[in-house]
């Protein structure tokens, strides 16, 4: 998200949302304690690199939730 927000900065995108207009270090602040959560309760967080295709993260998510009985 970090690098979708530089993205829609750098080119000027006037509709970023009060979340995209703090400063990177928030970011990585909300981002660090949201992987303390997963280490610290795995069975409840997964933790997924959304860098990669839309259709590669959606793929990967519907896999682990199957493999973890969340979804059938």
């Amino acid at each position: 998200s970090l690098r979708r927000r530089n993205h829609r900065d750098d080119i000027g995108e006037k509709s970023l949302d009060r979340f995209e207009l703090e400063s990177q270090n928030f970011h990585k602040k909300v981002r660090d304690y949201y992987l303390k959560l997963s280490k610290e309760e795995p069975e409840k967080w997964l933790v997924l690199n959304a860098e990669a295709q839309p259709d590669d993260v959606f793929a990967e998510l519907k896999q682990r939730l199957e493999s973890l009985g969340w979804i059938s």
